[in-house]
């Protein structure tokens, strides 16, 4: 450490490197290679390293440029001092959005995971008022508080994961090398978000000792990160195999399932947890610290900018631009596609174009100063010609924007599909108006209505929009039908994989006219296309909720039951949450009672019998009497327990029936208990029927 306050040392930036890269990527991260290349997803991991570690050696480049300077030093030598101002303003909004976004997505699964009765913003003031301290007190205290949490946290990580080999299936990595080359590309450039923070080593150079070594320390520092990230995804890829699409969160999933004989820590994903923490907390900081220092470059100069501790106003300023991205009421998904985004706009301008025009600017000033101004002028201008273009543009006003989709079997011999869509134009959104327009098409394939109904509009539709999907139940009565209309939407590059899906036995133009799906089933029990599709393809069964009720089992792509809805909710009592604000009704002396339920949880356990394993179903649910009853409590509380002990083995003995696993309980087996697996999971079509399933209800009742 250097003793004047305002140098680090280059472990200290390798130490701080490895912590920022490890951030809210991570837990999702597994996840998302799967999606792109299922069981080679590591494969995408290690490119992103490669790609990481040489946008490293780039950034280092450019920032050194002139030896020692600031930010705003360099970038006015190299691009002119007022594109420098431009450039800089916008590095800041790029700092100040991706520790927002981040911050956003760490706190809205810390809130469904640990702290589900406080408020989002209570826990963001929380966590930036550590990292705003940290970020103030300068560069020094920022690498004394990496030495301190590297050493206490990395024994426990190791420990962790070391446990979580032993209880892996390498299987379920096999075979490899199966996902061609152009996707696992496509891949890389969409999980490009995790690069986010690696453009703070643009502002770093003036606080490094040995600012000849940064460039090598900063690639080994990201190679050791982006392995450690690679056997992290590995192990997750190893544990969970295909099914790890289907976990919001595998790596916290992946801990809590850990089995630690005799240990006192109940939840083995706390540890993993606050391992998240600290990384969250050492990314926001950097870019809290390096968003004042900009600030203050911008503001008061190089002198400024070069001291180890920026200006407290300057870090204020920028935490509160951060807070108030984190309240912006962005939810799930939605989080990480405005994180892509943003790698697409300013994380792809900042690591990749801004270095390349630094470096050829400094270049052409060093050999023609004199035409320094008009070589800004060309570099900026190649980029602009580059990447932009209008020959395949659509005008907004010749666009029409389909919001609901709604397919089923053509009527006509002659055809096979019927495709209806719900569209509203860009003309009626900007008039305000909400009228919806219906249109129809048949045809021989989905791809086909879909060109018959572009072509006989006026506008071109859009699907990208689209949020709901109807199937007719005539459609999913015929298995070839459905399996090649799902194809054709995954492939479908306009659609998004999110869409929500219901099915219905009615009229279709109904259906996707009204809004009352969202109200049915849609609440608790949702299907999107990417799990309809994932789900069919690896276990040959899938449940779809129903409009106006109930929902649909398939088969091998085809319609095999109808549940009604108390059968639906026999269904969902094996799921925490599913059932949520359901009303149970019991009898009494033909009296109806009403029980509102507020939560339940359920917990499934199996256990070795014979001639199959017995799967118990503990269900706890929690609820209010909103109308008086002359019963006991503890009566009432048992006639509502075996009011839904009915409702579970009703609907597991009507699945059961028709061989319908869409409890997914093969997989549940193989992860909780594998030595079981292996003796009953094998051939499962035997098994599953065959399941001695027992409910053990308790209920709640409320004051």
């Amino acid at each position: 450490m250097a003793s004047h306050n305002e140098k680090i040392t280059l472990r200290q930036l390798q130490l701080l490197i490895i912590l920022g890269a490890m951030g809210t990527g991570l837990i999702v991260l597994p996840r998302r290679v799967a999606q792109f290349a299922g069981r080679d997803g590591w494969l995408i991991v290690l490119g992103l390293t490669a790609l990481a570690m040489v946008l490293a050696a780039l950034l280092v480049a450019a920032a050194r440029v002139k030896p020692g300077a600031a930010f705003m030093e360099y970038a006015g030598y190299a691009l002119s001092r007022p594109v420098a101002y431009v450039i800089g303003a916008l590095l800041w909004a790029k700092l100040v959005l991706s520790a927002g976004l981040e911050l956003r997505a760490f706190l809205v699964i810390t809130q469904q995971v640990l702290l589900r009765e406080t408020p989002i913003f209570v826990v963001s003031v929380v966590m930036l008022f550590v990292c705003t301290y940290a970020a103030a007190k300068g560069i020094e205290a920022r690498a004394r508080v990496a030495e301190v949490l590297v050493l206490v946290m990395i024994l426990p990580l190791l420990f962790l994961f070391a446990l979580a080999l032993l209880n892996i299936n390498v299987s379920n990595l096999q075979p490899v090398f199966t996902t061609p080359p152009e996707r696992l590309l496509t891949g890389t450039w969409r999980l490009g978000f995790i690069f986010t923070g690696l453009e703070c080593l643009l502002l770093a150079s003036p606080y490094i000792a040995r600012e000849k070594k940064m460039g090598r320390a900063a690639v080994g520092a990201v190679g050791l990160a982006g392995l450690i990230i690679t056997a992290i995804t590995v192990i997750t890829l190893a544990k969970f195999g295909s099914g790890v699409v289907d976990e919001p969160w595998p790596v916290l999933r992946m801990m809590d399932m850990l089995n630690l004989p005799g240990s006192f820590i109940e939840r083995q994903e706390a540890l993993m947890f606050s391992f998240w923490i600290v990384t969250v907390f050492a990314l926001v900081n950097a870019l809290i610290f390096f968003g004042g220092v900009l600030v203050a470059d911008m503001w008061r100069g190089k002198k400024v900018a070069r001291k180890g501790r920026p200006p407290v106003w300057a870090v204020m300023f920028t935490a509160a631009i951060v807070f108030a991205v984190t309240c912006m009421p962005w939810e799930g998904e939605g989080i990480y596609r405005r994180l892509d985004w943003l790698f697409y706009t300013g994380g792809a301008f900042f690591l990749l174009v801004f270095p390349i025009l630094v470096l050829l600017g400094a270049g052409v000033r060093k050999k023609i100063s004199a035409w320094r101004n008009t070589s800004v002028l060309i570099l900026l201008a190649i980029p602009l010609m580059t990447f932009t273009g209008c020959y395949d543009r659509v005008e907004i006003e010749d666009r029409a924007f389909v919001v609901a989709m709604g397919l089923e079997k053509a009527e006509d011999s002659d055809e096979r599909y019927t495709l209806t869509i719900s569209t509203t134009s860009a003309e009626n959104a900007e008039e305000g108006e909400n009228e919806k327009q219906i249109k129809t098409a048949s045809a021989q394939t989905l791809t086909e209505a879909m060109h018959k109904l572009d072509t006989e509009a006026n506008q071109r539709f859009y699907y990208g929009q689209a949020k709901l999907l109807v199937l007719s139940e005539s459609l999913l009565s015929e298995a070839s039908l459905v399996k090649k209309a799902l194809a054709a939407l995954v492939q479908n590059p306009e659609i998004d994989r999110q869409i929500q899906i219901i099915a219905t036995p009615d009229n279709i133009k109904e259906a996707i006219q009204t809004e009352t799906y969202n109200k049915a089933n849609a609440i608790n029990f949702s299907l999107n296309l990417e799990d309809l599709n994932t789900k069919l393809q690896r276990n040959g069964c899938a449940l779809i909720p129903a409009y106006p009720h109930g929902a649909v089992a398939l088969k091998h792509f085809e319609k095999a039951l109808n549940l009604d809805p108390e059968a639906l909710r026999g269904f969902l009592w094996c799921f925490p949450q599913k059932n949520k604000n359901a009303v149970i009704t019991i009898t009494h002396d033909g009296e109806p009672i009403p029980f509102s339920l507020e939560k339940h949880t359920v917990e499934i356990t199996f256990a070795h019998a014979c001639p199959t394993p017995k799967i118990t179903i503990h269900v706890l649910a929690e609820g209010r009497m909103n109308e008086s009853f002359s019963l006991p409590p503890e009566t009432v509380k048992l006639l509502i327990a075996n009011k839904i002990t009915g409702e579970i083995r009703a609907t597991a003995e009507k699945l059961q029936a028709k061989n319908l696993d869409v409890y997914h309980w093969q997989e549940h087996l193989q992860k909780k208990q594998y030595k079981l697996y292996r003796q009953f999971g094998h051939p499962w079509v035997e098994t599953f029927p065959k399941l001695q399933i027992v409910p053990i209800v308790s209920v709640n009742i409320k004051a």
